[in-house]
């Protein structure tokens, strides 16, 4: 079963200071965006709240997480 609050956690604290997340953390903190998203109606009005404040973080962070994406390969190609 899907914990909507473990999830809102982990995805404010990454967006808080993605600062160093890495491409496959950013990877599993937009997942879990898009996971809070296919059961908003399962979340509390407090819960929707927060939500809501941390893609305004997202937003004010974009450029930081995008670069995080960016730069060298994390592995070789084969």
């Amino acid at each position: 079963m899907i914990n909507l609050e473990t999830l809102l956690r982990a995805y404010e604290f990454d967006v808080s200071d993605p600062n160093g997340l890495g491409r496959f953390e950013v990877l599993n903190m937009l997942n879990n965006r898009d996971i809070l998203d296919e059961h908003r109606n399962k979340l509390t009005t407090l819960q929707a709240t927060r939500l809501l404040f941390a893609d305004e973080k997202l937003a004010a962070n974009s450029d930081q997480v995008i670069a995080e994406c960016g730069g060298e390969m994390e592995f070789m190609n084969l």
